[in-house]
């Protein structure tokens, strides 16, 4: 999928924020470094002449950690501009290949809305009760 001029642009100059307002600020040279890639290759992410891979933007991400909001929208952008889930669900799902099975069965079940809701709140109540799995399992 061929990433519009205005994505390349908005994504650039959200980087580009995120790199100037990091304390302490990182120049376009420090942060190229980084993440391993040319002074030039940043610079044209940055300018919205090119879209950093995946992997690129990662790396990025991670060393600029900009505002989770701003973040969010980084993330959506990426994956609306490319097709794809966002780059960072899929390092997970690269990562736990247990999660595959879980996905699955949600696809299968093709969960209603409501259902979904219930989901995100027992996982929500387990990170912060330290919940098990089998409360997902009987919300169907």
């Amino acid at each position: 999928m061929a990433v519009s001029a205005a994505d390349k642009k908005k994504l650039g100059k959200w980087i580009k924020q995120s790199r100037e307002k990091k304390q302490p600020h990182l120049s376009q040279r420090q942060l190229a470094l980084a993440v391993d890639i040319t002074n030039a290759s940043l610079s044209s992410i940055e300018s919205g002449v090119i879209f950093p891979s995946e992997e690129v933007f990662l790396k990025l991400l991670e060393k600029l950690q900009p505002p989770p909001e701003l973040r969010e929208k980084m993330l959506a952008l990426f994956a609306s501009a490319k097709g794809t889930p966002p780059p960072d669900i899929n390092a997970e799902l690269s990562r736990k290949p247990k999660l595959w099975g879980l996905i699955r069965q949600l696809i299968a079940v093709d969960p209603s809305e409501e259902q979904v809701t219930q989901i995100e709140q027992l996982i929500c109540a387990g990170t912060a009760s330290g919940g098990n799995k089998n409360d997902i399992k009987r919300t169907f």
